[in-house]
């Protein structure tokens, strides 16, 4: 967004921007099959999801020049179960407190409403404005070892953005 406005009594008071990402539901699987001439699989991660929903904001108030970013994810219901969190089922739902670690070991890491915020320096001239991203589920392997390999990557589900960037009036 972009502060256009130049008056002398008229002006804006402030920006914002939203963005939302709803699903229905999210399903994540992640097997071995170490041979497949047998029927037998072996259940490394599973995520099961209804209900999830994503949503960051970001505003800048002209005035007080104060910028504000936030963000927030809700599960109507989560259920993660496998190997790679221990052999436990984990359940989840309602509202996510931000950054809310569901689980935690050396090598996996799932958080709830995971917030990222990207405050850039003044020095980028506005050019890139203050960002958030929440992730309603953010899974982090790193190098985790399933099935005789060794797996690293991040796995994000219900991925949602805002920012804003503040340019100078142009003068004609």
């Amino acid at each position: 967004m972009v502060n256009t406005a130049d008056s002398a009594g008229i002006g804006v008071d402030n920006i914002g921007a939203n963005g939302t990402s709803d699903l229905r539901s999210a399903d994540l699987l992640l097997t071995d099959n170490p041979n497949p001439m047998l029927p037998l699989t072996i259940l490394g991660l599973s995520v099961e999801a209804t209900g999830v929903h994503s949503d960051s904001n970001s505003s800048f108030v002209f005035g007080p020049n104060e910028g504000f970013l936030s963000g927030d994810a809700s599960f109507r219901s989560l259920v993660i179960s496998g190997a790679l969190v221990g052999g436990k089922t984990l359940t989840f739902s309602g509202d996510a407190a931000a950054d809310t670690v569901l689980y935690k070991s050396s090598t996996v890491t799932i958080t709830l409403d995971d917030q990222t915020l990207l405050l850039p320096p003044a020095s980028t001239g506005g050019i890139i404005g203050p960002t958030i991203t929440t992730d309603a589920i953010d899974i982090q392997l790193n190098h985790a070892k399933f099935g005789g390999q060794t797996i690293a990557g991040d796995f994000d589900i219900g991925q949602s953005s805002a920012s804003y960037r503040l340019l100078p009036p142009t003068h004609s």
